[in-house]
């Protein structure tokens, strides 16, 4: 309690004691930050009037310490004033209380307060405790993927070398077993590579490695990955003598590229185009990928470019997708010192987007 007259802290001290609160004295903006060095309140209240600093400016430093910030404020004062209480809440109090004081009113408007803090502090809690929980399965599956990832590459190069000593030998069926064996021991390495690479990118232990290169350069072999599908992709380049020209991470932002193609091509109806369109402008680069599908509601639109988050409700979820590309997709960019979004135009389908600096002033 911040009051300099001491006959209302004789008043209210033996109220406040019947009640249950633990009560700390002081009677100057001094006392106060003294005070709070010793130990944080669950409440403050604070009186408007004070020699030095006024109480409106107290509870204005008190907001602007990550530490004090939470603490409910009470500010106390005998101005009626409208401009007065709206300095008040402006500098981030809680509530006002006139003086002289209702004491049934300021028991209400004090237990308030407290339960206020109290719901901040639980949910505090709970919130340490959810980010214990994902480090801790992020810790874990960091840990199996990176023992999965030499039992896979074997895995992979054994079936290589059946393919390559059976290439014309066998039957359809056999080739075709092989094939796909193949092909998902391919997809599942993705994953993996993924997996670790989100895990490097937020630990900040991969660091893109940036060159000056044509943007075009870096689009083009990722639709060459996309096989027979890169057929569907449609490249509108803005006309810029000698290409876009960008310094980045070209391994990086290619895996982004090929992602967001990917993306588009799974959930666009297979007989519609997917449009990527590359342009500049002041000093930043942008690349789009427009498709066909149903559209992304606005509630997920932030949520798809997390961890683990395969699309909202609207969008079919691939089979051999864990949901990191997206994640992997921001962070990269980010990484960049870029920024990656997705829009819904009215007339449907979704653009992914990203921008980053062309890095070249």
């Amino acid at each position: 309690m911040v009051d300099d007259e001491p006959g209302i802290l004789q008043m209210l001290s033996p109220v406040l004691e019947s009640e249950g609160y633990e009560v700390i004295f002081a009677g100057r903006d001094q006392e106060v930050f003294r005070a709070l060095e010793e130990a944080l309140p669950d409440v403050i209240l604070l009186d408007v009037a004070l020699p030095g600093l006024d109480g409106i400016e107290i509870c204005r430093r008190l907001r602007a310490d990550p530490n004090t910030a939470q603490i409910p404020v009470l500010l106390m004062t005998a101005h009626r004033r409208r401009e007065k209480r709206l300095d008040g809440i402006a500098a981030g109090a809680r509530d006002f209380l006139l003086k002289p004081l209702d004491i049934p009113d300021l028991r209400v408007r004090l237990r308030n307060a407290v339960e206020l803090k109290d719901r901040y502090d639980e949910i505090q809690d709970q919130l340490l405790t959810i980010q214990e929980l994902e480090g801790a399965r992020d810790s874990l599956v960091h840990m199996i993927v990176h023992d999965l990832k030499s039992p896979l590459t074997a895995v992979m190069g054994n079936l290589q070398l059946v393919d390559l000593y059976l290439s014309g030998s066998t039957d359809e069926k056999t080739e075709r077993a092989l094939k796909s064996g193949m092909a998902g021991a391919q997809r599942m390495n993705d994953m993996v590579t993924s997996i670790l690479e989100v895990s490097r990118l937020e630990s900040g232990t991969l660091e893109p490695e940036l060159d000056e290169v044509i943007l075009s350069d870096v689009t083009d072999p990722a639709i060459e990955l996309l096989g027979p599908r890169s057929t569907r992709i449609k490249v509108a380049r803005e006309q810029v003598p000698g290409g876009i020209r960008v310094r980045l991470d070209a391994g990086l932002i290619q895996r982004v590229v090929q992602n967001l193609l990917t993306n588009a091509l799974d959930h666009s109806p297979e007989d519609t185009p997917v449009e990527l369109q590359l342009s500049a402008e002041k000093g930043r680069v942008r690349l789009a990928v427009r498709d066909s599908g149903l559209g992304i509601p606005s509630e997920d639109r932030d949520r798809i470019f997390e961890k683990f988050s395969q699309g909202g409700s609207g969008r079919k979820k691939s089979k051999a997708s864990v949901g990191l590309g997206l994640a992997f997709a921001r962070l990269a960019v980010e990484a960049h010192g870029g920024e990656i979004g997705v829009d819904c135009p009215d007339e449907g389908g979704s653009v992914f987007w990203l921008e980053i600096p062309d890095g070249l002033s």
